[in-house]
C-alpha cells in the first residue's frame, strides 16, 4: 500500500456478502488508514447459501444484505456496489455480469484491484469464474489506466486445511503468494466485521469462505 502515492483507490470484487471481510476485511482497514478511498462490488446477495436457524420472517437474501451493509460501516466502505446476479450461478452469466464490473472499475478507476486467486481459495465456481474474468478485464484496461491486480489467497496450514488438494495441483499447483501485508494494527476492527456477519449462527455451506 504504501508503494501508491497518487490515485489512491483500492476495489474489491467477489461474489458474496461477506466475502469483502472474510477475504479482504484488515486490507481494507489498512487501506483506509494508509488514505485510500476504499470501494467494494458484490455480485450477488448471497440468496443460495443454507441457514439452521429461524430468520424471523426474513429471507436469507436480506439477512446477509443487512449484515454486509453493517460490516461496510464498521470497514469504512467508501462506495458499495451491489449487483443483481445470481448467486452460484455466475459461471452461467459471465455476459451479464462482465459488463456490470468492468463499468464499475471505469467508474471509480482504481488503482489497484483485489479478488480471488483462480482456486478461489475454497474451489467455490462463483469464486473461481470471477478469478479469471477480473484478470481479463483488468489485463485489457488502457495502458493510461493501469491498475494492478492483486489476488487474496490461502498460504500454508490454511490452504493445507481449507483448500481442496484437487484445487490446489489443477490450479495452483506450487504457486505461492508474492506479497504480504501485515495487518496487526487494525485486527481488533477487522474481527469485529468478522462477527457481524457470523453473529446470526448460519453456516453456509458453499459461502463460508
Amino acid at each position: 500500500l504504501e508503494s501508491f502515492s497518487s490515485r489512491k483507490i483500492l476495489m474489491v470484487i467477489y461474489p458474496h456478502p461477506d466475502d469483502e471481510t472474510m477475504a479482504a476485511g484488515g486490507l481494507l482497514l489498512a487501506a483506509k488508514k494508509a488514505g485510500f478511498k476504499t470501494v467494494v462490488a458484490i455480485l450477488t446477495k448471497g440468496e443460495a447459501g443454507q441457514s439452521h436457524i429461524n430468520l424471523k420472517g426474513q429471507t436469507l437474501k436480506e439477512v446477509r444484505l443487512k449484515e454486509l451493509k453493517q460490516a461496510a460501516k464498521i470497514l469504512g466502505i467508501d462506495e458499495l456496489a451491489i449487483g443483481e446476479f445470481f448467486d452460484g450461478k455466475l459461471r452461467e452469466q459471465v455476459k451479464e455480469w462482465q459488463p456490470w464490473v468492468l463499468g464499475i472499475i471505469k467508474k471509480y478507476q482504481p488503482s489497484l484491484v483485489v479478488t480471488y486467486d483462480p482456486s478461489g481459495m475454497s474451489g467455490h465456481p462463483d469464486h473461481i469464474v470471477l478469478s479469471l474474468k477480473v484478470k481479463e478485464i483488468v489485463t485489457k484496461l488502457p495502458i493510461e489506466k493501469i491498475t494492478k491486480l492483486f489476488w487474496t489467497t490461502a498460504a500454508g496450514i490454511v490452504r493445507e486445511r481449507r483448500v481442496n488438494k484437487k484445487v490446489i495441483d489443477f490450479i495452483l499447483g506450487n504457486w505461492k503468494p508474492t506479497e504480504k501485508e501485515t495487518l496487526k494494527k487494525v485486527r481488533k476492527k477487522a474481527s469485529e466485521a468478522l462477527e457481524t456477519i457470523i453473529s446470526s449462527g448460519r453456516e453456509r455451506a458453499m459461502n463460508l469462505f
